[in-house]
């Protein structure tokens, strides 16, 4: 099993400014002193190795969306925040072929945060492709 998230943050999703990107940006440099870098393989090398996840990558910008792949041939997604719409972008990338284009949404609640990304959902508005949303809340429609 395989879990994605690609929305974590809570009612409004908040990309880095620049001051944190900045800073993240001082601490790699910093870390790369003493460290062999100049060729682009090695440069990936350190960043893969050596960075914390905090300094060479970023929890994500958008709200609550996280796919679980189980191994089976349907999409699962928990909730449509914000993040719906890269996972809804990746998945028109064929990013995953082997998949059927049914992809079923878990809404947790119908709160603004964890259904903003269905309106920017380009599965949704593609005809191959079905989408189910299971939900116990009956105001969801």
């Amino acid at each position: 099993m395989l879990v994605r998230f690609w929305g974590t943050r809570g009612s409004l999703p908040t990309p880095l400014n620049a001051v944190a990107v900045r800073e993240k940006i001082r601490r790699a440099l910093r870390a790369s002193v003493g460290h062999d870098i100049s060729t682009p393989e090695r440069l990936e090398a350190f960043i893969d190795q050596k960075l914390a996840f905090s300094v060479s990558g970023t929890f994500g910008g958008n709200s609550s969306c996280v796919e679980i792949e189980s191994g089976g041939k349907q999409h699962m997604l928990c909730d449509m925040g914000s993040g719906g719409r890269e996972f809804g972008n990746a998945i028109m990338a064929q990013k995953y072929p082997n998949k059927e284009k049914v992809i079923n949404i878990f809404q947790s609640h119908p709160h603004w945060d964890h259904i903003m990304g269905f309106p920017f959902f380009v599965p949704a508005y593609v005809p191959e492709f079905k989408v189910v949303i299971h939900c116990c809340h009956a105001n969801l429609e």
